[in-house]
């Protein structure tokens, strides 16, 4: 899990918390604020994994000050095993700070949220291309939660492109030429 930082229109900074899976890649919880302190943080983990049937072996996390002594005894009551990175050392969490590079080059290099909600809004639509549209090359060209492909009937058959985020990115469908 990490912190992704963005500005809103009149430039207040908005800290938004990704949670991703190490194994298939996928975005299993975000959420974002103006401003992240420890109550908010144990609230998010309830949030992320409450009603999960199998909790995540471990978290892991940079040397941020929100993630403190406190907040890890916390995670390790709920039953996740905090793992923190070394100082200065942002390869050891590798996945997720490529994501935060992914996510800032795909929608916030290109929007600018109003406010937090707006930010949530668009990062939900995000996340569900991310998770279910988007290649990724360690999935070997699928989307973590996998795509549905249908095999094409004999009929003459052309991409139909469906925008996301409005028009910032597309999904592609086949449709039947002759409609």
């Amino acid at each position: 899990m990490d912190f992704c930082v963005s500005y809103t229109w009149n430039f207040k900074t908005l800290y938004t918390l990704f949670i991703i899976s190490h194994k298939t890649r996928e975005i299993i919880y975000f959420k974002s604020t103006y401003n992240p302190n420890p109550n908010w943080m144990k609230q998010q983990i309830r949030n992320a994994f409450g009603f999960v049937e199998v909790l995540p072996k471990y978290l892991i996390m940079d040397n941020d000050s929100i993630f403190s002594k406190d907040y890890r005894s916390f995670l390790r009551r709920f039953g996740i095993f905090p793992k923190r990175t070394a100082f200065h050392s942002p390869w050891q969490n590798g996945i997720m700070e490529r994501f935060n590079g992914t996510v800032r080059r795909e929608l916030l290099d290109h929007v600018i949220p109003l406010i937090e909600d707006h930010l949530d809004k668009l990062l939900k639509e995000y996340v569900h291309y991310y998770n279910n549209s988007r290649s990724h090359l360690f999935r070997n060209k699928d989307s973590p939660l996998g795509r549905i492909f249908e095999p094409l009937p004999v009929k003459l058959y052309s991409p139909n492109a469906i925008p996301i985020l409005g028009g910032l990115h597309h999904v592609y469908q086949w449709h039947s030429s002759s409609d």
